[in-house]
């Protein structure tokens, strides 16, 4: 029987039975993807065979009818040289050596391995249903002998689908002992199974610290914790800037930490050398702010298109970052566990590359951002070589504001014109400034920020990225002439001390370059801007014809 019919042969026979799972690798040169893996699903009652298909960065997602196996099968082994196959009732392994000789090897299994009746087969599931893991049972997902409750099965799978990204780094690890960082961990009953993933299904002794800024639910998961007796996992409130880890975790997971606060959880990892990282960002607002509206018509003439442009091109430059330090980076869609659109994640695996591989990643970074006009925080902290020091210690955020805010907003301006006079300033914020109109037009625009804290706003700004026609003729001189970001319209609420300077420092973080004016009699900001380290550089005019000191800051 020649080769030919021979594999002929094999593939019908793979074909012919019920299949549980495939693999294809060895790619020939010209092959498209560096490996396949396909399985068996069921979607809308109809079994189909389904290809995930990686390439060095991405997975991609096929589904096809299964009368198309053998076909398909064959296809692929003219661009690889290995496929291995799990049957019920048998093992296949076909290989295909360079010099073209086929060797095809074929064993029974020894347990029946039973067809799927769904799209994701319970017996895959690393915590399959029937097992009893109290943070899912608390969380609502399992009932108390393990069953899966019918209205939380999404989620069920979700965590599950999480625990395969973790797996395929952890499980083939020989470390007896796993120390993982979890920052912005919010609720932490994913922290909770990650946990158990480690200690129960590895079997291995778990380090996990999860950070998070809120106090309140801190202080919830210690307890919980402490009950489920996990004396390997730690809760710590703080900022993912300000975080110092005693030693080098094995794993850094960041999900949904919001714009620039994943940034400063990849430059955590990448500085400490962690072996591994998984990365789902979220609100990637930083190069959506930076990026002119002229930087790629017709895509950023449209808000949506831009927004949403702007964010995959964030982790583009994100994952070729990491790959300059170093790292193997795949951007996998993942199935959120919010069930938000943000669905994708950054895995990153410490490897051996080369200088020169590294050095092209990097260029490749810096020109898509040069291309665009824009900045990025991971890109300028590997750069400098370090965290920026925060001024104070807030356990709030930073967001846009929206129409809700609207009264919050203006009850803050209206403390701080009466702060203002109480000062002795009566030449600033004269009237009804800023007007209700203004603030409706910059929250329309996006430029209007809030800092919210406990369910309260207590600070408001305006950050307009790019040129400020007022700016354009000073007396006096800029530090330069780098793009930058103004600050206009800015106040907090009384006894805050220092908050005017975080808000300050946060639009440092995200332009790199912030210039801002204030009147001479509003001592109060300009010790706030002296206390900021900004700089001096004279007087410009307004809008309203009056003058205004102006003032510069670079990172």
């Amino acid at each position: 029987m020649s080769k030919v019919e021979t594999l002929k042969q094999g593939l019908e026979e793979i074909a012919s039975l019920p299949l549980v799972r495939l693999t294809v690798s060895n790619p020939r040169p010209g092959a498209e993807y560096k490996k396949i893996v396909g399985r068996p699903v069921e979607i809308r009652g109809e079994t189909f065979l389904q290809l995930e298909k990686f390439t060095a960065t991405q997975a991609f997602h096929e589904n096809l009818p299964t009368e198309q196996t053998q076909s398909v099968l064959e296809g692929l082994m003219a661009q690889y040289g290995q496929l291995d196959a799990v049957c019920r009732g048998a093992v296949f392994c076909l290989k295909i050596s360079k010099k073209g000789k086929l060797f095809f090897q074929k064993q029974e299994a020894k347990t029946a391995l039973e067809r799927p009746a769904a799209h994701n087969r319970s017996k895959q599931y690393l915590i399959p249903e029937g097992r009893i893991v109290p943070p899912l049972v608390d969380l609502g997902v399992l009932t108390p002998d393990g069953r899966v409750v019918k209205a939380k099965y999404d989620k069920f799978k979700q965590i599950n689908r999480f625990l395969e990204f973790l797996d395929d780094c952890l499980a083939k690890d020989p470390a007896e002992t796993v120390s993982i960082v979890d920052f912005g961990c919010g609720k932490s009953y994913l922290t909770f199974i990650v946990y158990y993933y480690v200690t129960e299904i590895l079997g291995r002794k778990a380090e996990i610290v999860g950070l998070d800024l809120k106090r309140d639910v801190i202080e919830h998961c210690s307890a919980v914790a402490e009950k489920y007796g996990y004396t390997g996992l730690r809760f710590l409130c703080g900022d993912i800037r300000d975080y110092r880890a005693s030693r080098a975790p094995d794993m850094v997971i960041t999900l949904h930490a919001c714009d620039t606060a994943t940034d400063h959880a990849l430059f955590h990892a990448a500085e400490w050398g962690a072996k591994y990282i998984l990365s789902v960002p979220c609100c990637q607002h930083e190069l959506n702010l930076s990026v002119g509206k002229d930087a790629l018509p017709p895509v950023t003439d449209y808000g949506i298109l831009k927004e949403r442009f702007c964010a995959l091109a964030t982790d583009a430059v994100r994952a070729k970052l990491l790959e300059s330090r170093g790292y193997e980076v795949q951007v996998l869609e993942f199935i959120d566990l919010e069930h938000s659109p943000k669905n994708l994640l950054i895995r990153a695996k410490k490897g051996r590359s080369s200088e020169e591989k590294r050095q092209k990643a990097l260029r490749e970074a810096e020109s898509l951002l040069s291309r665009l006009g824009g900045r990025n925080t991971l890109h300028r902290l590997l750069s400098d070589g370090g965290v920026p020091v925060r001024t104070d210690d807030f356990r709030g955020r930073i967001r846009r504001a929206v129409p809700a805010d609207l009264e919050e907003i203006m009850a803050l301006y209206a403390d701080g014109r009466a702060r203002m006079r109480a000062s002795g300033n009566t030449e600033q914020w004269t009237g009804d400034y800023p007007s209700r109109g203004m603030i409706e037009n910059d929250i329309r625009l996006g430029n209007s920020f809030v800092y919210e804290q406990d369910g309260a706003l207590l600070a408001v700004f305006a950050l307009i990225w790019g040129e400020d026609p007022t700016y354009a003729s000073i007396d006096g001189a800029w530090l330069d002439d780098r793009p930058y970001g103004t600050v206009h319209r800015i106040t907090a609420k009384a006894g805050f001390p220092g908050l005017g300077r975080h808000c300050l420092e946060w639009c440092l973080d995200l332009c790199g370059c912030i210039r801002i004016d204030t009147h001479e009699s509003n001592v109060l900001m300009r010790r706030t801007l002296e206390k900021s380290g900004f700089s001096y550089c004279g007087v410009i005019i307004c809008d309203e014809g009056t003058p205004r000191l102006a003032y510069q800051k670079n990172r």
